[in-house]
Formats: C-alpha cells, sequence, structure tokens
C-alpha cells in the first residue's frame, strides 16, 4: 500500500513522513510512504495542494492508496489575513475528485485522511462530541476554511476520515517546535511566563496523531470494497488550560524555582484584543477514536506519561 503525505515539510506532515511506519511496526511493513512539501521541499518533493494541474500530476505518478493531506495555512492569524490564500489551501476542492480519477474503476477506492481541526468549534459547549460539518459554525477564518473542506467531504463519492486535531506536542521535528518547546525554552531561561487558564484545549501528544492516521489506514486496507467514512475528534484523554500545560512541564523539568515562573493570565483580561477570534473551551470528547485505536492495542497517551518520552529534566 502506497501512503502519500502532503504538507510533508511542516510539523505533522514530516513526523509522519519519518516516522508512521514505526508508530504501527511489523504491521506495516509493506507500505511505502512518500511525502510532498507544500512552502518548501521534502526530501525534493513538493506539491501545492491549491493548484489542481500540480496535484493531478503527483497523483497520476504516485498512485497513492492513501492520501493524507496535512498541508494547511495553519496559522489563524494568518488566515485572517490572507484569507482567500487560506482556503484555497485549506479547502482544496480539486483534491477529492482528482484522488478519485487517479484509481478509477479499481476497489477500494483510494482514501483521503485529512487534518483538520478543533478551531471548528465556537468554545461555548465544550466537551464536543465530533458534530457534523453542517451543525459546526467556527468562529474565526481557520475554523471557517478548515469547516469549508469537511462539508465538501462529507458529501463526496471519494472516502476520507477527517481527523479534528487539538494542540499538538511532541519532540521536535527537522529543528521546528510548537507551544512545548516554547514553554520548555522559556522556563529553562529562568523567564516568566504568563498563561491562558481560560484557553480549554484537548492537547494531543504526536504519536497518537500518527496512531490515528496508521489505523485509518489499516482500516481501509481491510475494508475491501466496504467504505471507511467517518469523522473523529482526535484529542488527548483530558482537557488542560495553557496554565495547566504549563504548570505540567514546569514539574516535569524538576526546577524547583519553575513552577512560580507560569503566572496564569486571562484573555478576558488581557487588554486589546487579538488578531483574531479564539475559542475559550474547545475540549473534545474523543472517544470514538479512543475505541477504534484500542482494537489496535493503542491507548491514548497524557501529557504527563508523555513528557518523560521527549524531554529530559533538569539536573538535581
Amino acid at each position: 500500500m502506497k501512503i502519500l503525505i502532503t504538507g510533508a515539510s511542516g510539523y505533522i506532515g514530516g513526523y509522519l513522513a519519518e516516522e508512521l511506519r514505526g508508530v504501527l511496526g511489523e504491521r506495516s511493513r509493506e507500505w511505502e510512504i512518500v511525502g510532498y512539501g507544500g512552502t518548501k521541499e521534502y526530501e525534493g518533493k513538493r506539491v501545492d495542494v491549491s493548484d489542481a494541474g500540480q496535484v493531478r500530476a503527483v497523483l497520476r505518478s504516485e498512485l497513492p492508496d492513501v492520501v493524507v493531506n496535512c498541508a494547511a495555512v495553519a496559522s489563524p492569524a494568518l488566515c485572517e489575513k490572507a484569507r482567500e490564500a487560506a482556503f484555497s489551501v485549506n479547502c482544496p476542492a480539486h483534491l477529492p475528485d482528482l484522488l478519485l480519477q487517479s484509481r478509477a474503476g479499481e476497489e477500494p477506492h483510494p482514501l483521503l485522511i485529512q487534518l483538520s481541526t478543533d478551531q471548528v468549534y465556537d468554545g461555548e459547549k465544550a466537551p464536543y462530541p465530533p458534530s457534523p460539518p453542517g451543525d459546526t459554525v467556527p468562529i474565526n477564518a481557520y475554523g471557517e476554511s478548515k469547516i469549508a473542506f469537511e462539508r465538501l467531504l462529507e458529501g463526496h463519492a471519494c472516502p476520507s476520515a477527517t481527523l479534528r486535531l487539538s494542540n499538538v506536542f511532541g519532540r521536535r521535528v527537522r529543528g521546528t517546535g510548537k507551544f512545548l518547546q516554547f514553554v520548555e525554552d522559556t522556563l529553562r531561561r529562568r523567564v516568566p511566563l504568563d498563561a491562558f487558564e481560560d484557553e480549554v484545549r484537548s492537547f494531543v501528544f504526536l504519536n497518537d496523531v500518527a496512531a490515528a492516521v496508521g489505523v485509518l489506514c489499516l482500516e481501509h486496507s481491510a475494508a475491501g470494497p466496504r467504505r471507511l467514512e467517518k469523522l473523529y475528534n482526535c484529542g488527548g484523554p483530558q482537557p488542560l488550560s495553557r496554565a495547566d500545560f504549563a504548570r505540567a512541564v514546569a514539574r516535569h523539568l524538576r526546577g524547583g524555582d519553575l513552577p512560580a515562573l507560569v503566572r496564569p493570565a486571562s484573555k478576558k483580561t488581557q487588554g486589546a484584543p487579538g488578531p483574531y477570534k479564539a475559542p475559550a473551551n474547545i475540549a473534545m470528547d474523543s472517544s470514538a477514536l479512543f475505541d477504534i485505536l484500542a482494537r489496535h492495542g493503542f491507548s491514548p497517551v497524557s501529557l504527563q506519561d508523555a513528557l518523560p518520552l521527549i524531554m529530559e529534566p533538569e539536573e538535581a
């Protein structure tokens, strides 16, 4: 089975391109995994998913059984500033059509695994089940661009599985980090860190994202002509505020003075509004995904249990 990963020059796509086979072990020994970068090349390859001609050429050349679409304009602030450009990447309407055409007449049809976001939720009614795209109303351009593609996939003939990701944490990928690395670097420098207590997410371990993608690939390969077309929330096992997250990192690093450096803050009192509307509490119910992971021997990893796998504590 061939798996094509778009956006492989980014954080999540790069990890999947490098580690997906390792996460699944023996069950993926016959997989061929190829990655294409987006704004930058990945191992000499790139494709702009907003360009139908480029996408068509890559699909005809690679003939994938599964496409994992990690390509995205993932900065909510940038999506507000460049809305049209964000929609062209985050809602590539031609992608499912071209994927079906690339393997026309074959069964099973190729599968599209779409990485979406918890920013499709409005932040008013947490915890959120994986509600249908038509019932989901985002409050910023990033969420709107992602839900637009979800709505297109919902009624499309191309088999698809969408993962609505929460804020992802894990090791650095090709030198790139996320919120976790910002917190770690700030605390190790003994700089006070203001962290919101009223912004809550279901932070998800990067390894668990890879497990979810791999399990969907396994389910598709075993399905035969039966279609796998599901929508999953992909969050961690517990909701955390950004302040909770930072305090957990401080405790793991074991610097006696570190927890005191985390200063609780409130978005409601931060003063001037930010460059985009950010939902306050978008904790998600990911139990449906946990069930499918359990069938394949996986269980979600909490932040506390993941941190020893990612970073070394300070010496006593």
